[in-house]
C-alpha cells in the first residue's frame, strides 16, 4: 500500500496554468475525493499522478518513491475512466482479465483474480457477455472490476458516475464506499459533484482555478468553511448569502438583515467582526427552523417571510422567498402546508451562521 505526496505541482498548457503549485498530502489507505467545478485542475491532477500528464514542474511520489520519470504502466497505479473504456468485441471476462494477460500473468491466475474480483463485484453471471449486452451500471462494475485485478497501490477514479441516470448513481456510490472498506487501498477520487463527495470521501479536497481552497474531512469542509466559495459549494442546496449590517442591540451584537429585521450574533462569534460595519450573512436552508412556539432558544433569530415558491421532495419541503433581493431557500423537514403568499414565522440558528469579510470573502 502506498501514500500519493504531491509538492509544488504545476501543470501550463501554453498559456493556460491548469494546477498552480498544488502542495497535498493523501494518507494510504485513504479515500479523498478531489471535488471542485469544471476547469478547476481536479482531472489535470489526477491525470498526473497516473502519468498519464507529464507535470510542468514539481514532484509526484506514490509511498517513497519519486514518479515524475516513471511511465504509466510502472507507476502500479489502476484507473477507472468516466467512458468505461470497454473493448466491445470481448466478453466480459476477456475485458476484465485483459491488462493481466498483458502483463504474461499465468492464466490460472487470471482466472483466479477475475473470479475474485467478479464476485466482489456481483458480476459472476456476467462474464460471457459482452459490453452491448450490459446496462450502463454493469459496465461500470466491468470497467472496476478490471482495475480491481490489477491490485495496483492506488486506484484512481475519474467521475465514473457521471454516465449513469440518479438511481444508478446512488447504488454506484454505496458500491464503491463498500469496496474501499473491503479493499482498504488508497483511492483517489474526482467528481463535480459535492453530494458524491460528502458521501464518499473520508477528506475532501475541494479545489478552485488550479489551487487548493480547502481539504478537510467532510463535515469539517460542511461545518466550518473557510471561504464564501467553499461555504456556497459544499451543501445541497447550497448555502444562501445576505449582506447585512452590524447594528448594535440591548444585548450585544446583531446583524440587520434586508427588509429591516435583526438577529443576534451570539457572543463568541462577534469577538472576531472587529470593528466592521458590513458583513457577508451565510445560512444553509436546514438551519432555517419553522417556528412552531412562542419560546426562542439562544443563537436564535426570527425571521417573518413571505412563500413565494414551494418545492416538495417527498421527506423535505424547499420554500423559496426574498429577503429584499436576495433569493433564499429554507429546508423544513417532513411535510408542509404552506402556499405562495402564505407568511411563513422561521427561527435561524445564528450559531451555525456563517460570517463573511465580504471584500475577501475569507470566513471571520
Amino acid at each position: 500500500m502506498a501514500g500519493v505526496t504531491l509538492k509544488a505541482v504545476h501543470k501550463s498548457y501554453g498559456k493556460v496554468h491548469a494546477v498552480r503549485g498544488v502542495d497535498l498530502e493523501i494518507p494510504d489507505r485513504a479515500f479523498t475525493v478531489l471535488v471542485g467545478p469544471s476547469g478547476c485542475g481536479k482531472s489535470t491532477m489526477l491525470r498526473m499522478i497516473a502519468g498519464l500528464e507529464e507535470i510542468s514542474a514539481g514532484t509526484i511520489a506514490i509511498g517513497e518513491r519519486v514518479v515524475n520519470d516513471v511511465r504509466p504502466k510502472d507507476r502500479d497505479v489502476a484507473m477507472v475512466f468516466q467512458n468505461y473504456a470497454l473493448y466491445p468485441h470481448m466478453s466480459v471476462f476477456d475485458n476484465v482479465a485483459f491488462g493481466l494477460r498483458m502483463r504474461k500473468t499465468p492464466e490460472k491466475e487470471v482466472k483466479r483474480r477475475v473470479g475474485e474480483a467478479a464476485e466482489l463485484l456481483g458480476i459472476g453471471e456476467l462474464l460471457e457477455r459482452q459490453p452491448k449486452q450490459l446496462s450502463g451500471g454493469q459496465r461500470q462494475r466491468v470497467a472496476m472490476g478490471r482495475a480491481l485485478v490489477r491490485d495496483a497501490k492506488v486506484y484512481l477514479f475519474d467521475e465514473p458516475l457521471s454516465n449513469l441516470d440518479a438511481q444508478l448513481r446512488d447504488e454506484m456510490r454505496t458500491e464503491i464506499k463498500r469496496l474501499h472498506q473491503e479493499l482498504k487501498r488508497t483511492m483517489i477520487y474526482v467528481t463535480h459533484d459535492q453530494v458524491e463527495a460528502m458521501t464518499l470521501a473520508d477528506r475532501i479536497v475541494l479545489l478552485r482555478a488550479g489551487v487548493i481552497e480547502q481539504e478537510g474531512k467532510p463535515l469539517e469542509l460542511y461545518e466550518r468553511p473557510q471561504s464564501r466559495f467553499v461555504a456556497g459549494f459544499i451543501g445541497s442546496p447550497s448555502m444562501n448569502f445576505v449582506p447585512v449590517a452590524l447594528a448594535k442591540t440591548n444585548d450585544g451584537l446583531g446583524v440587520q438583515l434586508p427588509g429591516g429585521a435583526t438577529l443576534p450574533v451570539p457572543p463568541q462569534r462577534a469577538s472576531g467582526l472587529g470593528g466592521r460595519s458590513q458583513i457577508l450573512l451565510g445560512i444553509r436552508p436546514e438551519h432555517l427552523h419553522h417556528q412552531r412556539g412562542v419560546e426562542v432558544p439562544g443563537g436564535f433569530g426570527k425571521l417573518r417571510v413571505t412563500v413565494e415558491v414551494v418545492e416538495p421532495t417527498g421527506a423535505n419541503t424547499l420554500i423559496n422567498f426574498h429577503l429584499g433581493p436576495n433569493s433564499l431557500i429554507v429546508r423544513l423537514d417532513g411535510y408542509s402546508s404552506a402556499q405562495p403568499g402564505d407568511q411563513l414565522d422561521l427561527l435561524v440558528d445564528m450559531n451555525r451562521a456563517v460570517l463573511i469579510d465580504p471584500e475577501t470573502e475569507r470566513v471571520l
